[in-house]
């Protein structure tokens, strides 16, 4: 009696099932029309941890990747710098990235930097050579001079905007001379 209601109620389960998958199709949006055909990855997302959204996974293995790198080509080679600077963008906060610089100084990634081991035995190294042609991310940001466009005291509503702070922080109406 139990498998015969196990089985009814697994029947159950299995209508329920595709009557949601009728209904997810009835209304799927067709994005290919929207946005054309994006890329599933790109340089900042790896896609062992894409799927999962493991961004603290993602950021080690940034900073295995950039060991490695140092421990087989040196740590001014363009290549480590490019994956150094992947390494910052990567961790979700510089926390992190400050635990891993600490673990390091302690000579915990030693093996790694002086022998140019692997760190673990699936480590697979996927950093890349600065691109000249088709850029990347990196080469993306270093191309651009980061200038500030403004002065830095410009900030200061009150003092350098007196108008935008009456505006905004006393919501004055803005007088608009009428030509």
């Amino acid at each position: 009696m139990p498998a015969e209601t196990a089985r009814r109620y697994q029947d159950v389960i299995n209508d329920t099932k595709l009557v949601k998958m009728e209904e997810r199709r009835k209304y799927k949006i067709d994005r290919r029309n929207d946005f054309g055909f994006m890329p599933l990855f790109t340089d900042h997302v790896d896609p062992r941890y894409n799927i999962n959204g493991n961004s603290i996974q993602k950021g080690f293995n940034q900073y295995a990747q950039w060991l490695h790198c140092i421990g087989n080509w040196g740590e001014e080679h363009s290549m480590c710098q490019k994956m150094r600077w992947y390494v910052e963008q990567a961790y979700p906060h510089e926390y992190y990235l400050e635990k891993q610089d600490q673990r390091k100084a302690l000579g915990q990634y030693d093996h790694i930097i002086y022998y140019g081991n692997r760190p673990h035995k699936e480590f697979f190294p996927i950093y890349k050579p600065v691109k000249k042609n088709r850029k990347g991310a990196y080469e993306f940001w270093q191309d651009r001079e980061f200038e500030p466009i403004w002065d830095s005291d410009a900030g200061n509503w009150k003092e350098h905007a007196p108008i935008l702070h009456d505006i905004y922080v006393y919501g004055k109406k803005p007088v608009v001379d009428e030509e």
